[in-house]
């Protein structure tokens, strides 16, 4: 975390160097001056209490940019991409329209409906055992994006036929039930990117980066097609993980079992295979 204007420039340009473009349909990325663009899903706004609303970010109400524990920094600010793709829709000229409400896939469905496009923002948040975050203690309970994520995505890709996903995420999520969908036209995967997550965001987004990192781990089916499986366990016993996959770990198991994945570790897309 950083204030100095060369560092700050320096987390934007990692930000955007560290996003991977997963799917992207005829070109549907970069964005080429819409007239009209949604934004959904809570994930793409500025945290209700601040980017350090929560001690050690143990919580999240806004966009996700850090995990959580004792590892964390205090942001100095945090951009989210609201905000930053609302600065660059005044340049294009482009009428922009958000909803931030999650559970509220009617109204989602409605703020997307006739856009030229709609871009869903779902997350997936982690951090340390001292804290509990939407009944997780510290590490996920399940593999599925978050506040109603996949059912956000599906309700907008029912209406608009230009539904760009984005996904701010601590590790890999099952993307099965609306990945294929034939309106959903792009996929970029951009992590955890830190204080200037909205304008790496929007330098990708605009082709100002060309998005070329490669995914570091393997997207599967279904949570049941990884060598290890989530250890539930009443607090009073000590876990015991056996490690009996060996090395057969993330895109070794699946080569070694032959299963099939969404996408495999290292995959990417770039704007430079559609120009």
């Amino acid at each position: 975390m950083c204030r100095k204007i060369t560092t700050s420039a320096l987390v934007r340009e990692m930000g955007a160097a560290s996003t991977v473009l997963l799917k992207n349909v005829d070109g549907a990325l970069p964005l080429k001056k819409p007239i009209t663009l949604a934004l959904i899903g809570s994930d793409a706004g500025p945290a209700q209490r601040g980017p350090n609303g929560y001690a050690d970010r143990g919580g999240l109400d806004g966009t996700l940019a850090m995990g959580w524990g004792s590892g964390t920094a205090e942001f100095p600010y945090l951009i989210s991409p609201l905000e930053a793709i609302q600065q660059r829709a005044k340049q294009d000229h482009t009428t922009i329209g958000w909803w931030l409400n999650d559970w509220d896939t009617a109204g989602a469905a409605t703020a997307a409906a006739n856009k030229d496009v709609a871009m869903v923002f779902i997350a997936s948040d982690s951090g340390e055992q001292y804290i509990t975050v939407d009944g997780n203690q510290g590490d996920r309970n399940n593999l599925t994006a978050w506040h109603n994520g996949d059912e956000l995505v599906k309700a907008v890709a029912a209406v608009n036929k230009n539904t760009v996903v984005v996904v701010h995420s601590v590790g890999p999520i099952i993307v099965e039930p609306w990945v294929d969908h034939p309106n959903v036209t792009a996929i970029l995967w951009a992590g955890l990117p830190g204080q200037e997550s909205g304008n790496s965001l929007v330098d990708v987004l605009y082709g100002d980066a060309n998005p070329s990192a490669k995914l570091p781990y393997t997207i599967a089916k279904k949570p049941e097609d990884y060598s290890a499986q989530v250890v539930y366990n009443d607090e009073s016993v000590q876990p015991q993980i056996p490690y009996t996959e060996g090395l057969l770990i993330d895109y070794r198991w699946f080569d070694a079992v032959s299963l099939n994945f969404v996408y495999l570790h290292l995959e990417t897309v770039t704007y430079l295979d559609h120009w």
